[in-house]
């Protein structure tokens, strides 16, 4: 859990989307938290990402969850579209219904573009056991943030035999 209360935990959530906000961008590394591209979003997006990114993870810690996946960078048909760690456009009403969030996560890119998914995206969120509010061994490794050390030890990203061998 990232803290104690509900209070304290929807604050330390505010300061770490702060904090991924507040970093800067370069020529050649891009913040989705803080900047936009204009050919395929509004100058809302960034807001959108934060607000995605912040409740995804109030959600996520209001579960019983006890590992932290870290991708090394955000997917450009994932997180850097949406601020949601392995998800596309294409996922967020599902992930919304399996959080249980109303009204849904939102999509910062144009309704016109089309929503392909990275395929660490599709492999790690068809391996989840749904709903994800489930108790037990086998639902307690939630990844929030593509690496899944006890699939494979490299980084490359896993696939769905390997994310089960997280699951037992």
């Amino acid at each position: 859990m990232i803290d104690g209360s509900t209070t304290s935990r929807r604050h330390s959530v505010d300061a770490i989307v702060e904090r991924l906000s507040a970093l800067p961008g370069k020529s050649n590394l891009f913040n989705p938290y803080a900047g936009f591209d204009a050919e395929i979003e509004g100058a809302d997006a960034p807001a959108i990402r934060r607000r995605n990114l912040g409740r995804y993870l109030a959600a996520m810690a209001d579960r019983d969850v006890r590992d932290l996946w870290l991708g090394e960078a955000p997917s450009r048909f994932g997180a850097r579209r949406t601020g949601v760690p392995f998800t596309g456009d294409g996922r967020l009403a599902d992930l919304s219904q399996r959080l249980g969030l109303d009204p849904p996560l939102a999509r910062a890119t144009r309704e016109t573009l089309p929503t392909p998914e990275s395929g660490t995206s599709r492999e790690i969120w068809d391996a989840v056991p749904d709903p994800l509010h489930c108790s037990g061994t086998r639902c307690s490794s939630i990844p929030i943030a593509a690496f899944c050390p006890c699939a494979t030890g490299r980084r490359r990203g896993p696939r769905s035999p390997n994310i089960g061998r997280c699951w037992r």
